[in-house]
């Protein structure tokens, strides 16, 4: 029977950063977690930070320019009495920046007006009509959070109707932003902060405490960093440096939360009073906060997250939950779908214009995660086609996409992830341009599950207290996958209600226990070489099962 290929060897990989660090003094901790600390560019005197995020450590802010800038104008509208609205993208990341924000002007004395972007209606970024909507004029102050960087049209409404138009977001910028415009964005040159990959959540975190601090008032830390922590972990930032430490706190936070729809949104995730993980940020809090704007409207959310009645959290809670069911069935309809129109190609471009808008972001991510390869799912709205992209690790899918930007009508985002849109009748010279770009770069091998290190499990066992500390992985810092040779099923696997299966695993005279899916594919044969990540809790350690290696 033929189990996975593609299996590669980081551990046996002679990348230059692990070569230079080797020579230098070792740390305390154990060879093995040096070296998968070096694979990941973590240098040695970084090891204590890495591993033990402090909030003092945090980097501060203070010197750019542009964002003291963007805090005495609010600072000031504030005091002035002046009308302060609002407007963000309809993901997680804009939701938890709305929020953020909103809850600080409240708290400082000031007033304000919000809207959300409708993926069906607006599409991405700041619709035009939002001055009229809102009765925006010279007297008033608007604000944009994970969208109008690249919003030229409002840029050039604002400046002309003289309306103080501030811009908080993430996204790479497509062309110069005018100098009465105020943009704080890490990308900009005007940033002096060297890790430049926060998400629109982790930007607004560090605006809101400068922006406490300038009222002479204690930042509220661990209620900002609950939801700057939901931001950032579903916008797939790096989660290396500052975001993973904001992350690594918020994870800590997130339970204690004395905010009733938090913890509402706790309980219906099945995450009451556990320890959290990265992975129930990514698979079971996040998809929920995203469903309401993937499939209908996410508006209602900021006013669950600010201002929280009992009834109104309850209903609240119940339309999530109906919402990412719905979303869940779509995905994997479009999903299935998609697959079918898959080519040998090194991109993957995949378009029927009857899938739902609010899921071709996921499908792309599965695709990119199944395949290896760059995907973009597109669907049609009114008279365009529109979509979503996903990238590989280390290629930008926002260059590639520059370099075809004559085919298009509109494209954003940044390397990992973009929107774009184009006219039907230029879909087939895009796939043309797709083609040719694409020829300099390499293709991923499918299937490739990159295995860590060789490890048994009397290792694993001692070394679990170190790992577990590895956590909040994310880009830039994937799960450790090893192996484990000489290995055989303790006991039959019992299938499990949600299609999984509850395995035990055995090595010498050490069980452990495992779940896996799609057994079917691979052979048990005895003392087999087991592929896993391990998953750690209430100080246990279990395995979830890759696959088997085949030499």
């Amino acid at each position: 029977m033929k189990n996975f290929v593609g299996w590669v060897f980081t551990g046996r990989s002679k990348k230059k950063a692990f070569l230079k660090e080797k020579g230098k003094t070792s740390s305390s901790l154990p060879p093995l977690i040096e070296r998968i600390l070096l694979r990941r560019g973590i240098a040695l005197g970084d090891f204590d930070s890495f591993l033990n995020p402090k909030v003092e450590e945090l980097l501060s802010f203070e010197k750019w320019e542009s964002l003291n800038k963007g805090i005495d104008l609010i600072k000031g509208a504030i005091k002035d009495k002046k009308v302060i609205h609002i407007h963000s993208d309809y993901d997680v990341d804009g939701i938890t920046s709305l929020s953020m924000l909103g809850g600080a002007i409240k708290f400082l004395g000031g007033s304000f007006s919000y809207s959300i972007s409708n993926r069906f209606k607006d599409g991405y970024g700041v619709p035009l009509d939002i001055f009229e909507n809102f009765n925006l004029n010279n007297k008033k102050i608007l604000i944009s959070l994970d969208c109008g960087t690249n919003s030229m049209e409002i840029q050039e409404k604002a400046k002309k109707e003289g309306l103080n138009f501030l811009i908080i977001d993430h996204h790479s910028p497509l062309f110069e932003i005018d100098k009465d415009i105020f943009c704080c964005n890490t990308h900009l040159k005007d940033c002096p902060i060297e890790f430049k990959n926060f998400s629109t959540a982790g930007i607004i975190f560090k605006f809101v405490e400068g922006l406490y601090k300038s009222f002479g008032k204690n930042f509220p830390f661990n209620s900002y960093v609950r939801l700057a922590s939901l931001g950032l972990a579903q916008d797939i930032t790096e989660m290396v440096g500052e975001n993973r430490s904001i992350v690594f706190i918020g994870l800590n936070e997130i339970p204690k939360t004395k905010n009733i729809f938090l913890k509402g949104l706790l309980k219906s995730s099945g995450l009451e009073g556990k320890k959290l993980t990265s992975d129930h940020l990514y698979y079971r809090l996040g998809p929920r906060l995203n469903a309401p704007g993937r499939m209908k409207d996410g508006t209602f959310l900021v006013d669950l997250f600010l201002f929280p009645e009992e009834e109104k959290v309850k209903r609240g809670l119940e339309k999530i939950e109906s919402l990412n069911r719905l979303r869940q069935v779509t995905q994997e309809k479009v999903y299935e779908e998609a697959l079918e129109k898959i080519k040998d190609e090194k991109v993957i471009i995949c378009y029927n214009p009857q899938w739902h808008l609010g899921v071709l972001g996921l499908v792309a991510s599965k695709l990119v995660q199944e395949q290896g390869r760059i995907s973009i799912v597109l669907s049609k709205n009114k008279d365009l086609i529109k979509g979503s992209g996903r990238s590989v690790e280390d290629v930008s899918l926002i260059e590639i996409l520059e370099k075809a930007k004559e085919h298009l009508e509109n494209y954003g985002g940044h390397g990992a992830a973009c929107g774009l849109s184009l006219k039907e009748s230029n879909y087939l010279s895009f796939l043309e341009e797709m083609k040719k770009i694409m020829e300099n770069y390499p293709m991923e091998e499918k299937n490739k599950i990159e295995i860590e290190e060789e490890l048994d499990f009397k290792d694993l066992i001692e070394l679990k207290d170190f790992l577990e500390k590895l956590e909040p992985y994310g880009n830039k810092n994937p799960k450790p996958i090893f192996m484990t040779h000489n290995v055989n099923l303790y006991e039959e696997p019992m299938i499990l209600k949600n299609g999984a299966y509850l395995l035990k695993f055995l090595q010498g005279n050490i069980i452990l226990k495992g779940i896996g899916f799609d057994l079917d594919k691979f052979n048990f044969k005895e003392n087999f070489s087991l592929v896993y990540y391990p998953e750690f809790y209430n100080g246990n350690v279990s395995l979830r099962f890759l696959g088997i290696f085949d030499k």
